[in-house]
């Protein structure tokens, strides 16, 4: 006799197969990805995670390596890159493969979890619909936004365990340390997974009403892991030095809550057209194509219909069709890490955050699709067609979008075409330009950048880099001085300052830069150390052009002969 188990593992075998086919088609490409976007900092030219000891540095230090600027706290992102740089060799394709196993996985993982809330062929639809979702490209296009789909598998896979424990059909102390330990795992891959509690408080608003025996314990573990998130919240404000951590994105800085609110709103209609019809992607969102607005205007008219909408289907689905108003809960509560009202993030927007975000989307839109409709032979046909269309539809733009993130040109390429106005594509543009030997067109770039956003320091101390590597510092001077002054604690702008000041034999001036409370700041020992050869030079008579530093930590020469690789 066949037993239960193995009977219903066939039934779900070949439903299985074709979303795993589903997502093959759509992010299939990945693996002819090359190093791409934050890939050659993160993984590529990250010494990190060149040594084994990477597998646990990202315990006691930020995710990003000095000298840029931390905020952000993923130890086990950093442990896995580790793993797979150290088993294969540092091998592309590895990289590649786990890229889109990860995915595939989590396409498995949403499929389980719509199971437990929807009928069968609800719960297929949607999961169908998530394996072939474009706006997923970016996640799993690159390895560094592995993390995203770790803790978004990790999320699903909890939410799954914590409601067949709703439904008695798991036990109370595995469920809990189930639960705990993917909460742990999803944090320390990516920190938006903070609120998988309020997600599984949530799921207990669509439990049907009667006897709850486990009610008050699963009450009690809701609070556990509350308190579990907050004292790894204060050991990454530890480690970071920030309870917010990553500095504010531009055009957030300085902004009250009153102005972030203003700014999102005018995004939050990008957050509706991006989860339920991405015929539009783009790799930037920075400022000007998304602006900080500091007025009334149709972004933000548009972006209060789209939440009045929003609200309303909120409110009608959830007593006729509680899943599907579950969805729309899920998608507000996986929005709030990234909306920018209780912190202010390093974003206005990104396709990859809207990652778990779309999981309540497909979610709810399998539970708008009622079963009656196969019933009849027309309607089930009809139903069909409109299906394997949009499939269809989801599963090319996927495709297509991917090729972009091919090489590092066609990834270019796609920016000045999709996000022209992005003073962030600026400067990626003119750093292409300034590497393929265009100099003037690539000053004339990274010059159009910082009138874009001139209170950035980022396009003149790129411009500056280039003007130090063709030995030209008089002309980087001023540049790095104007961008002192814009970001007085920048660590990308003082030390190269000294350099030059340094190398033109301005030894008082070169001086007068080091000389700063450098107690907290990692290149202080570099600054104190530029000082004292400063006043050497000065007391010596020492001529221009012959002061130099040893290399800092890593090899990364800034005093003396500049760093021969591209600035991040």
């Amino acid at each position: 006799m066949t037993s239960p188990v193995a009977a219903s593992s066939r039934r779900h075998l070949a439903p299985a197969l074709v979303l795993l086919l589903l997502g093959l088609v759509a992010m299939g490409g990945a693996l002819r990805n090359d190093w791409v976007q934050d890939d050659p900092p993160l993984v590529l030219g990250n010494e990190r995670v060149h040594e084994w000891s990477g597998l646990w540095t990202g315990f006691v230090e930020p995710y990003w390596p000095p000298p840029s600027p931390g905020g952000l706290y993923r130890p086990l992102a950093r442990s896995f890159l580790t793993l797979q740089w150290m088993a294969s060799g540092g091998a592309l394709p590895v990289f590649r493969v786990i890229d889109l196993l990860l995915y595939l996985g989590l396409v498995l993982a949403v499929w389980a979890l719509a199971r437990e809330l929807l009928t069968p062929r609800q719960a297929w639809i949607a999961a169908a619909l998530f394996a072939v979702h474009p706006v997923h490209v970016e996640a799993a296009a690159v390895a560094v936004n592995q993390g995203e789909l770790v803790a978004a598998i990790a999320v699903c896979l909890a939410a799954v365990a914590w409601l067949r424990w709703m439904r008695g059909l798991r036990s109370t102390g595995p469920t809990i340390a189930l639960v705990a330990a993917l909460y742990l795992i999803a944090l320390n891959f990516k920190e938006h997974a903070l609120v998988l509690p309020l997600l599984l408080a949530a799921l207990e608003l669509v439990r049907p009403p009667g006897v709850d025996p486990e009610g008050r314990q699963r009450r009690r573990a809701l609070g556990g892991l509350l308190a579990l998130g907050a004292v790894w919240w204060l050991v990454r404000a530890m480690v970071v030095g920030s309870v917010a951590g990553a500095a504010p994105v531009e055009g957030l800085r300085g902004s009250g809550f009153a102005g972030r609110a203003l700014t999102m709103l005018g995004v939050a209609g990008e957050w509706v057209r991006l989860l339920v019809w991405p015929a539009h992607l783009q790799g930037d969102y920075s400022p000007w194509e998304i602006a900080p607005w500091d007025g009334w205007q149709s972004e933000q008219t548009a972006g209060l219909a789209a939440l009045a909408a929003f609200g309303l289907a909120l409110a009608l689905t959830w007593r006729r069709r509680p899943a599907a108003g579950l969805g729309l809960l899920w998608v507000m509560l996986a929005l709030a890490p990234v909306s920018n009202l209780v912190v202010p993030t390093g974003i206005l927007l990104a396709e990859r955050t809207l990652l778990l975000a779309s999981v309540g989307v497909v979610i709810a839109a399998g539970a708008l699709v009622p079963d009656a409709i196969w019933e009849g032979r027309r309607s089930r046909v009809a139903a069909g067609a409109a299906l394997a269309l949009i499939l269809l539809l989801g599963a090319g733009r996927s495709a297509t979008r991917m090729q972009v993130w091919r090489d590092r040109d066609r990834y270019l390429a796609a920016l000045r075409t999709d996000a022209p106005e992005s003073w962030r594509t600026m400067v990626g543009a003119g750093i292409a330009e300034m590497e393929a030997g265009r100099r003037a067109e690539g000053e004339r770039l990274l010059r159009e950048a910082g009138a874009a956003w001139p209170s950035s320091p980022r396009p003149i101390q790129v411009l500056a880099f280039y003007h130090r590597l063709d030995g030209r510092c008089a002309a980087a001077v001023p540049l790095l001085e104007q961008a002192l002054w814009l970001q007085p604690g920048d660590r990308w702008t003082r030390v190269p300052l000294v350099a030059c000041l340094l190398d033109l034999g301005r030894y008082a001036d070169a001086r007068a830069v080091a000389v700063v409370d450098t107690a907290a700041d990692p290149q202080g020992r570099m600054l104190r150390l530029a000082a004292a050869f400063a006043d050497s030079a000065q007391a010596h008579g020492t001529p221009p052009h012959t002061v130099r530093l040893p290399p800092l930590p890593g090899g990364t020469t800034i005093i003396g002969p500049v760093r021969r690789s591209s600035p991040q």
